[in-house]
């Protein structure tokens, strides 16, 4: 099956004595948070050409804005709705810090954010039944960009969760294998929508965020009924 590819650059300005990396948010479907980035058009050879385009397009930066490091070429691999994509990142650095992010139609905001060490990726989904996944829709999403630090706390959402990990949980997270027994996980918060007469389905994504390389993912599933 033939998949998109798409590029984009991981751009970042020195302030303040900090460094600030370049986060859009989408403004349709679940309003994710990525990169300047978007699919090669036909007639496009040449990805470099593609993320200076989108770049500019989406956040009004031109390459005469960004030093570029050719050399850090990351291409990331996976699947969208079970199709494959591929998105290729170069390192681009914002060569006047205060110059101006003009967003298009396509995003709705922009932050300059601090780098952290991971983040956490929720998916939800809600179907009609267990059998067609026909009947599945995107009920939302959540990022947690610190997410080691929130997994360290006991009475996050699913802190009884990871403390039952062996090997003990420790950050920063290293690649592994790992297996929670007699875990528990907290439904309390899953009140606070309509869960009733829906199945669901959730999955996490946990992400070295200094490599974009997946650390862990876990999902899981059920149905809620008669709840009242």
């Amino acid at each position: 099956m033939a998949g998109k590819t798409a590029a984009g650059f991981v751009i970042f300005r020195r302030i303040n004595n900090t460094v600030q990396y370049l986060l859009l948010q989408a403004s349709y479907g679940d309003h994710h948070w990525t990169p300047p980035k978007g699919h090669v058009d036909p007639g496009e050879t040449n990805e470099m050409t593609t993320a200076l385009r989108e770049t500019e397009e989406e956040a009004g930066l031109k390459e005469s804005d960004l030093k570029i490091y050719e050399d850090s070429k990351k291409i990331l691999n996976y699947l969208v709705k079970g199709r494959p994509k591929t998105v290729i990142y170069w390192l681009a650095e914002l060569i006047n810090p205060n110059t101006q992010v003009k967003l298009s139609d396509e995003h709705q905001d922009m932050k300059w954010l601090q780098f952290k060490e991971a983040c956490m990726l929720v998916g939800i989904e809600r179907c009609r039944n267990s059998e067609s996944l026909d009947t599945c829709e995107n009920f939302g999403s959540l990022k947690i960009p610190n997410a080691c630090d929130y997994l360290k706390e006991r009475n996050s959402l699913i802190g009884n969760l990871v403390y039952s990990v062996s090997p003990p949980y420790k950050c920063p997270i290293k690649k592994g294998n790992y297996v929670a027994k007699n875990g528990t996980l907290d439904a309390n918060a899953f009140t606070l929508f309509p869960v009733d007469g829906w199945y669901w389905k959730f999955s996490s994504d946990y992400y070295n965020l200094s490599n974009n390389k997946l650390l862990w993912s876990f999902c899981f599933q059920g149905g809620v009924f008669n709840l009242h």
